[in-house]
């Protein structure tokens, strides 16, 4: 920090004390007594040597004479220390490291904030794991196999595949993931996301996290603004592993959002907080001047808004209608234009404005784009494609089939039937003999929520979210009371036509404890 005092010549306290003395007299109230008095009733925390060698230098140097000139000396120097402590702070809350600090903290602020003001029955738990993503890559890559990591235990393990314990429901990543190799990381991003991704399958729980500006081959995510063709970008040989991840299954359950969301608006001066003296943040360069943070924050904000409301994820994409509020994100921090006379024009709430063309390719390669309207502090996701790259086929229904079904929405509503199912099974061990038996059960469950009526009002359609569903439970050779459970489940769609189901496949323990799959 810089030391207000570092361009002062340095005197000793008895210089200090001897030039108050040798001060020449002036008349009761004059300018000594002014100054003195004044520094005196604004802190008691300042040494009196300290004020007299000021007051001192103050009177030979600067030549004041009345008491109008030792206000203004006054405010001045007031005005000198206000521009000192506001360089010292900003290089603090710019500092890379703070500012990345701050934004994951107000990442999660946002989350509960959503969660009070939708979550009125509190069905919505937040957890926080604190770690970073070296020790995630440093887990995954000494472990023999991905279900012997720690990461493992504490998503499946301990909740998943435990008595009593609590399916996750999504996974959000406060990290930015690239293909190339990180300077300083002994561990490679795709390996520790593929790992990552077989994680999420077996919990069926999904991964949301960032995706870094490197990913596209650039350095700050506003180059994507200039006209780059990005399907070109990842034809490149440098993607190959990344195109060979994109084509796992696994990757269904894993989503890439961006570009990064403001955290924070910058402080003015404009009353509305207590400090001492007036700080305004400096903000001349819009990417390390202002805190940014990750879009899966917004991504978890949209997803608790929907199941406080709904108890479902089909209402997650697209802007404000009849029936609910889609992908738009409330509660935004939003930065006005200076150069608005009004002071009522709003800066992007995204670092990079994204236009429905951009929308479209980036939703096409696998990633999730959070859009913000222009000139208000709103947001929108209107996409959330997963990293999963789907197949080609020779048919449109069938593309069409395989697009939708790699959705993170589609994945999200049939993982939350996928937990009732396992949790119905292990509460069921011991007492299911046979794999029919299994399937009635499971079956009946399911008709609950099944009803194939298409002009079924969305009342009637949140009540009963699937319009087919089928379970099929087979033993497994060789394994006695382990059972293979496939289910097919179509839930009504809220902007597309599936003419397929989604086919979740999973395994239970119905004859035994101690399960690891």
């Amino acid at each position: 920090m810089t030391n207000y005092s570092e361009n002062i010549e340095a005197e000793s306290l008895e210089q200090s004390v001897d030039y108050a003395i040798e001060t020449p007299e002036v008349e009761e109230g004059g300018i000594p007594s002014l100054l003195l008095h004044c520094f005196n009733s604004a802190s008691n925390n300042v040494q009196d040597s300290d004020i007299d060698d000021w007051v001192y230098r103050s009177l030979v140097t600067k030549n004041i004479t009345s008491k109008d000139a030792a206000i203004y000396l006054i405010e001045k120097t007031i005005l000198e220390i206000d521009k000192i402590l506001c360089a010292q702070i900003d290089e603090i809350l710019h500092h890379e490291r703070f500012r990345a600090l701050e934004a994951s903290w107000r990442g999660v602020i946002h989350l509960i904030d959503t969660q009070s003001d939708y979550d009125e029955e509190l069905t919505v738990k937040i957890k926080v794991l604190n770690v970073g993503w070296k020790e995630v890559g440093k887990d995954l890559a000494r472990a023999i196999e991905f279900d012997q990591s720690q990461l493992f235990q504490r998503i499946y393990s301990d909740e998943f595949d435990t008595p009593g314990g609590e399916p996750f429901g999504v996974l959000l990543g406060d990290y930015y993931v690239s293909h190339r190799h990180r300077a300083g990381s002994l561990y490679n991003d795709l390996d520790t996301l593929k790992e990552l991704a077989n994680i999420a399958t077996a919990a069926l729980c999904p991964f949301i996290t960032g995706a870094h500006a490197s990913l596209f081959g650039l350095d700050s995510a506003r180059e994507m603004g200039y006209p780059i063709d990005l399907q070109a970008v990842f034809k490149q040989k440098e993607y190959l592993r990344w195109k060979s991840l994109r084509q796992t299954e696994s990757t269904r359950f894993v989503g890439l959002t961006l570009p990064e969301m403001l955290m924070r608006e910058p402080y003015r001066a404009d009353g509305t907080r207590a400090e001492n003296f007036n700080y305004n943040e400096r903000t001349l360069n819009a990417d390390s001047d202002y805190v940014w943070g990750n879009a899966c924050f917004a991504f978890g904000s949209v997803l608790i808004r929907a199941f406080a409301n709904t108890g479902w994820f089909a209402d997650i994409r697209g802007g404000v209608h009849e029936f609910g509020e889609g992908g738009v994100v409330r509660g935004m921090r939003y930065s006005r234009f200076e150069t608005d006379i009004s002071n009522n024009a709003a800066q992007p709430t995204t670092k990079l404005q994204i236009d429905d063309y951009l929308e479209r390719e980036l939703s096409d390669l696998g990633f999730i784009p959070m859009c913000s309207y222009f000139g208000s502090e709103i947001s929108a996701f209107y996409s959330n494609s997963s990293l999963h790259d789907p197949a080609e086929y020779t048919t449109e229904i069938a593309k069409t089939n395989a697009r939708l079904s790699a959705m993170i929405q589609y994945m999200l509503c049939v993982s939350r039937f996928g937990h009732y199912l396992k949790v119905i099974g292990r509460d069921r061990i011991g007492s299911i003999i046979s794999a029919q038996d299994c399937q009635r059960v499971f079956q009946n469950w399911l008709n609950q929520y099944t009803t194939s009526s298409e002009g079924a009002s969305n009342v009637l359609k949140a009540r009963y979210p699937l319009s087919e569903s089928r379970v099929e439970i087979h033993e497994q050779p060789g394994r006695i009371g382990y059972f293979t459970c496939v289910v097919h489940l179509k839930p009504h769609f809220q902007l597309d036509q599936l003419v397929s189901s989604i086919k979740l496949v999973t395994e239970l323990a119905v004859g035994t404890v101690g399960s690891q799959h």
